[in-house]
């Protein structure tokens, strides 16, 4: 599924530099809802506290719904 990501809150141990340098919005392909917070971390090399998605794409044929959700990594 294609996933649009906003307002990621990155765990930069405190760092506001490296904080302001990361992304806030990325858009990626996941297999799986899961998948979203650790492929981000795999892609920038930061843990995630949380952040908001939408799925703007699936792989099924015929689905053409758009949602919103909110995640935290815990």
């Amino acid at each position: 599924m294609l996933v649009h990501t906003v307002s990621i809150d990155w765990d930069t141990d405190g760092d506001k530099e490296m904080f302001d340098k990361l992304p806030q919005r990325v858009i990626l392909s996941v297999d799986d809802e899961d998948e979203i917070a650790d492929t981000l971390s795999d892609m920038y090399g930061w843990c995630i506290f949380g952040l908001a998605y939408n799925i703007v794409g699936r792989k099924s044929v015929g689905d053409k719904h758009s949602t919103v959700k909110y995640i935290e990594k815990q």
